[in-house]
């Protein structure tokens, strides 16, 4: 299964009851300072100085605009409190309601003004994490605003943004938005965009990742595009690309490896990490904290770094984010523009200077890695000086990977392909941690095969995890790693993962059987028999076959295709399926049998049908040899095939 996509059941969050929840204005007054002038329908329940203070950030007055994003827990039993809980604090999860907190600040020449100009901000918190689609209105509504400052304003833009019509917006269960995710076709499930009024035409999606709506507000159409395929912890429009690229420029801290393999360990551990931006625009801060927030969740994979960001923040919320003297220290990720947080090296372990692209390590901050003792099962497996393995790579080492993705950058890959790139790299750090933990101390929590596969299970086939060619590899390879798959142990983001797993087990439609671990078997160089390639590739088969229940059967073939979706680390492409279709070479004649039906079913599924289509001319040769020749194939008149075939060798 893959994990990090299931958390709406419509796979776009639309299942709330509004889409704006609030909307706030703040101004700076010259002699009161920042102050909230309005909010629509009803205090938010939040301190207003303090909502002021986010609403018009440092230097807001030297720019004609900017933009803040940052996050909210609003409690679920109060319109308005004085003293209601920080934003993003776990404590309070159960009983607050998360909101993301889109905010326009503008600063306008007006002579009459006193000091000439005039500095208004306009918010709106939303549930969901797709809060950038709300930008154009923001900008029309404060305009308006500059004009018409009345709460009637206020409520045009409410009543507008929850007027959006997303009644034919496609519902995908968090399967499909797997598939839909881990490719770029614009075309992926179109059977599901039908003619919604305002929306799409029939059969018309011109990128079926996005539901395209209209807002109207005032006389003005405003086109939204809302996106269907965004996992979990990926909150708002950022670039990888910028966030890898800004940081690799320098050589790593003293005594640490790459700079983002540092950061990465940062975020992992739950570390105090800081995002610097001096003279910047908040947004280009914001920016920041939301790619780290994609890099660390590997693109929606883990989840537990929303609940501690702050996207951007100031000096009035100092104990927010660090917490009181006395406290105990929690991490967070957040973006500041003031020198002053720099100078405070006891508030952060790790500061990123976003001006600089240099990552630099607090003197007070704990070592990022435990310093307990090697397991004693792997001790033999370490060089006895310097802690090496013989010159085997850290697999939780990302430098080889950022260098790898830089060189995607140089050649111009797109921001799809960089984050899909770097989510196998996470998905691989996650999956060889559940071997480490299992092996170590016996926790299985994080498998997803719990327990070995008994007579009577689905499956009948062992095994989870990350799979290695060879026993020696893999006990090599756990003993690089072992301190980060520690550091990382016991966080929220474990707790987080271990929860999904547990919940996975429970909901899957194909239980027993870690798909992607079996799959992986088949894609790894190794001396997998006849026997045992044979047992997955008839597994596979029997798990798929049809039955009355129409509906489980188009489920269970779209977990066997998310088995499929994502590029892995050997360099496999996403969406391939070709370490299915080496079934049709295999030395057993019923085991190619199966694997010819398996495609047939996949092509007739309305996603695995693009899988089919990506498979190479001899794979559709040998498969049409197995289905009977040209007499079958001419009789599915061209469903197959989509284009022609040459005969010639």
């Amino acid at each position: 299964m893959e994990l990090g996509n299931g958390a709406n059941v419509n796979g776009n969050g639309m299942e709330q009851a509004n889409h704006v929840s609030h909307i706030i204005v703040a101004e700076f007054d010259i002699d009161a300072g920042s102050t909230v002038s309005h909010q629509y329908p009803a205090p938010v329940g939040y301190e207003d100085g303090q909502l002021a203070e986010l609403m018009l950030p440092d230097q807001a007055h030297t720019r004609s605009e900017d933009w803040t994003i940052f996050f909210l827990r609003i409690p679920l039993t109060s319109s308005s409190s004085s003293s209601s809980p920080p934003p993003t604090s776990p404590d309070n999860e159960k009983e607050t309601q998360l909101y993301y907190v889109l905010n326009l600040v503008n600063t306008k020449t007006i002579p009459s003004a006193r000091r000439g100009a005039k500095t208004m901000a306009i918010a709106l918190l939303t549930p969901h994490p797709f809060l950038h689609i709300y930008k154009p209105l923001l900008l029309l509504a404060l305009s308006d605003y500059f004009s018409s400052p009345t709460t009637t304003t206020l409520q045009t833009l409410y009543e507008a943004c929850n007027r959006m019509d997303v009644k034919g917006c496609p519902r995908l269960t968090g399967g499909e938005r797997v598939l839909l995710g881990s490719t770029e076709r614009k075309d992926m499930f179109e059977e599901r965009f039908g003619g919604g009024e305002g929306a799409q035409g029939p059969r018309g999606a011109k990128d079926t990742h996005f539901w395209q709506t209209r807002v109207d507000y005032r006389g003005h159409s405003v086109p939204m595009s809302i996106p269907l395929s965004t996992p979990p912890e990926i909150v708002g429009d950022f670039s990888l690309i910028t966030f890898l690229t800004t940081f690799s420029q320098h050589p790593p801290p003293p005594n640490h490896p790459h700079p983002l393999t540092t950061l990465l360990s940062a975020l992992l551990s739950n570390r105090r990490i800081l995002f610097l931006g001096h003279g910047l625009p908040s947004s280009t801060v914001s920016s920041y904290v939301l790619a780290a927030i994609a890099f660390a969740s590997g693109w929606g994979l883990l989840r537990g770094f929303v609940d501690r960001a702050f996207p951007y923040t100031n000096l009035s919320r100092v104990e927010d984010v660090v917490g009181k003297e006395g406290e105990r220290r929690r991490g967070y990720i957040a973006g500041v523009t003031n020198l002053v947080w720099e100078r405070h090296v006891e508030w952060w372990d790790l500061l990123c200077d976003i001006s600089t692209g240099r990552i630099t390590v607090s003197p007070s901050a704990a070592p990022l890695t435990p310093t307990m003792s090697c397991p004693p099962i792997l001790a033999p497996y370490i060089r006895e000086s310097g802690g090496g393995t013989g010159g085997v790579q850290d697999p939780t080492d990302a430098t080889g990977t950022v260098q790898e993705l830089l060189t995607m950058i140089a050649a111009h890959y797109g921001e799809h392909a960089i984050r899909l790139r770097w989510r196998a790299f996470l998905s691989r750090f996650v999956r060889m941690s559940a071997t480490y933990f299992q092996l170590i101390h016996h926790d299985s929590s994080l498998l997803e095969v719990s327990a070995p596969a008994t007579r009577g299970s689905a499956s009948g086939l062992e095994g989870s995890g990350w799979v290695w060619k060879d026993e020696g590899s893999k006990m090599r390879e756990l003993a690089t790693g072992w301190r980060r798959f520690e550091a990382w142990r016991g966080t929220e983001s474990w707790r987080n993962y271990q929860a999904d797993v547990a919940k996975a087990r429970q909901s899957v439609p194909l239980p027993g059987i870690d798909l992607v671990y079996q799959v992986d078997r088949l894609r790894v160089p190794r001396s997998l028999g006849p026997e045992e390639s044979a047992a997955i590739y008839a597994a596979l088969h029997d798990l798929t076959i049809p039955n009355d229940d129409s509906d489980l059967t188009k489920d269970r073939l779209t977990h066997l295709l998310t088995a499929f979706a994502y590029q892995t680390t050997d360099g496999t492409p996403g969406q391939s399926l070709s370490p299915l279709a080496m079934g049709l070479f295999h030395p057993f004649p019923h085991i190619r049998e199966m694997t010819s039906n398996l495609l047939l079913q996949l092509e007739q599924h309305e996603a695995g049908r693009h899988f089919v289509d990506g498979l190479n001319r001899f794979q559709r040769l040998v498969w049409m040899r197995e289905c009977g020749g040209f007499e079958w194939m001419f009789g599915r008149c061209g469903m197959m095939l989509n284009r022609p075939i040459m005969l010639c060798c």
